[in-house]
């Protein structure tokens, strides 16, 4: 578990006990209105109002006095009014900047967790699911694992317990719970002190780096471009209408 997964339990807990009569695009749209709202509000509290307020209208000044400039104006005068101009605009961005930056934080547990639950859908008991191995190398054969024609292996999904991928002399490689449908499983990498994989690792020993499934992407809505069916664009449409909505009705700058 990554620092950013500390809250997954959490999340879990909300969506188990409370909105699991809802259906998933519903639970996602509600994940996106507390997050523009969450959002929204901690950066009225973490910026300087007063001070964003006042920049705009320096910001709007300087830009009005560099439309009315003369074009025979002197080099000097010229300059020193777009220098006026682009200060004004660097200050009002950096003082939205980092404001936005600390309220945008918590999104990320959000999005972590959005991303392991609602990205992909779980194999069903007994269906096949295609994996392919980096770099790959020859598996024992079961009941479960069949080899392709090419450079991939069959799996039978299982309706609970282990997926064990041997090597031929029947030395385990990776053990993977039937629970999972995460896309990739890998080494650890130094960023998963950030963000874990909930489906675990491949050990440092193992003669894999990588193991790739495929699995069926999850789609909130049946119609639409493909693009427009994942929960990343309907979370983020909802967040944004949210944010925009808190900003214009407490006229936060």
């Amino acid at each position: 578990m990554g620092f950013f997964d500390i809250l997954n339990p959490v999340f879990t807990g909300i969506e188990t006990y409370f909105l699991s009569w809802i259906p998933a695009w519903a639970r996602v749209a509600i994940y996106g209105l507390g997050s523009g709202i969450v959002t929204m509000l901690l950066y009225a509290k973490f910026s300087n109002q007063d001070a964003l307020t006042q920049g705009k209208l320096t910001s709007k000044e300087a830009l009005s006095a560099l439309r009315k400039l003369d074009p025979e104006a002197e080099f000097d005068v010229a300059l020193a009014t777009m220098r006026k101009a682009i200060a004004a605009s660097l200050r009002q961005a950096k003082n939205a900047a980092i404001p936005a930056l600390w309220a945008s934080l918590p999104l990320i547990f959000v999005l972590v967790w959005l991303d392991n639950s609602y990205s992909y859908l779980a194999p069903p008991a007994g269906s096949n699911v295609l994996a392919l191995t980096e770099p790959f190398v020859p598996l024992q054969e079961s009941d479960g694992v069949h080899r392709t024609e090419g450079q991939t292996y069959s799996l039978t999904w299982p309706e609970s317990g282990q997926i064990e991928l041997k090597g031929l002399s029947g030395d385990l490689i990776i053990s993977i719970p039937s629970s999972t449908h995460v896309p990739l499983i890998h080494k650890r990498k130094w960023w998963n002190l950030l963000i874990g994989n909930p489906a675990g690792y491949i050990d440092e020993s193992a003669p894999i780096s990588s193991v790739e499934f495929t699995h069926t992407p999850r789609e909130l809505i049946g119609s639409g471009p493909h693009w427009l069916r994942s929960w990343l664009v309907f979370y983020f449409a909802v967040l944004m209408a949210a944010a925009v909505a808190i900003k214009v009705k407490f006229k936060i700058a």
